[in-house]
């Protein structure tokens, strides 16, 4: 990633509202609506965005003004706000190690519910072969 600090024609300033007219713009875009439809004070994860708009928003930001904002910044509780008000401290962005996003609880649930179905396909897996043939029809 390329590392920027705020000057005279940088996207990302120490100004929150700067920041937040950008992203907002940019976000309103990719979303195919009116920007003032995107709710700023909203938490990015109720907006409608998906994960592969996350991942293309995060590097549209990576790619214009170099700093690092990850996408599960924009799947969880962050709102466009906060991330503006992040940026208006660090033009870099969100650091990598620094503390995690806050993550939709639903969205965590339904990750694990499909580790553990994933899981339990793969066991139940082993006990039919385990079992034989003959028995593999029956679990």
């Amino acid at each position: 990633m390329q590392q920027r600090e705020f000057g005279e024609d940088a996207i990302i300033t120490a100004d929150a509202e700067s920041n937040l007219a950008w992203l907002r713009t940019q976000l309103a875009r990719l979303l195919g609506v009116p920007e003032a439809e995107v709710e700023t004070d909203q938490p990015l994860g109720e907006l409608g965005i998906d994960s592969l708009t996350a991942a293309e928003f995060s590097a549209e930001i990576e790619e214009d003004t170099g700093a690092n904002v990850p996408l599960e910044r924009f799947l969880g509780g962050d709102t466009l706000e906060e991330v503006a008000r992040r940026l208006a401290e660090d033009p870099r962005g969100f650091d990598p190690d620094g503390p995690q996003a806050a993550v939709d609880p639903d969205a965590t649930v339904a990750i694990d519910m499909s580790a553990a179905f994933a899981a339990d396909a793969g066991i139940a897996a082993r006990i039919a072969n385990a079992a034989g043939p003959a028995r593999a029809g029956a679990l």
